[in-house]
């Protein structure tokens, strides 16, 4: 007759030191570099006066870190206006809802009409993302061009 084999059980503290899990490198994006390398450009003071070409460009670069910033905040504070309101429509809904299945409830043209509203406000919330995210990336090209044009000016 066979004897069925048992596998060695091993202490568990054992196991977790044998195991190494592997996150994956953190990356950061390029524009986000590019901002943390025009804002470290930023913090000081321009050092020259007006006519100077590289405190000029240091103040240009600092005028488009502050568009960005803008960019963000106005978007910001327009999604969160939306979804306020979304949040007031998907409330109406539900008040509206029926509390008995057995009959056609009176306010469903009006729920109907609220759901609509509800998907164009979605459409207009994706609408303003997407303009948010182009009028970012030609404030991060123009920011390119101008940190560019600050490293020639410096060498």
């Amino acid at each position: 007759m066979a004897q069925a084999v048992t596998p060695k059980t091993e202490n568990p503290r054992r196991l977790r030191q044998r195991i190494r899990i592997i996150y994956p490198p953190k990356v950061v994006p390029f524009t986000s570099r590019l901002e943390q390398r025009a804002r470290k450009l930023t913090r000081k003071e321009p050092r020259g006066a007006f006519d100077d070409p590289l405190s000029m460009l240091e103040r240009k670069i600092a005028l488009t870190v502050e568009q960005i910033d803008t960019v963000r905040d106005l978007h910001h504070q327009l999604d969160q206006s939306l979804v306020r309101f979304q949040d007031y429509l998907h409330t109406e809904i539900r008040k509206r809802a029926p509390r008995s299945p057995a009959y056609q409830h009176v306010s469903a043209p009006e729920c109907d009409r609220l759901r609509n509203r509800i998907q164009r406000l979605e459409q207009e919330r994706r609408h303003w993302k997407h303009r948010e995210q182009d009028r970012i990336q030609s404030l991060h090209l123009r920011l390119l061009e101008e940190l560019d044009q600050h490293t020639v000016l410096r060498e």
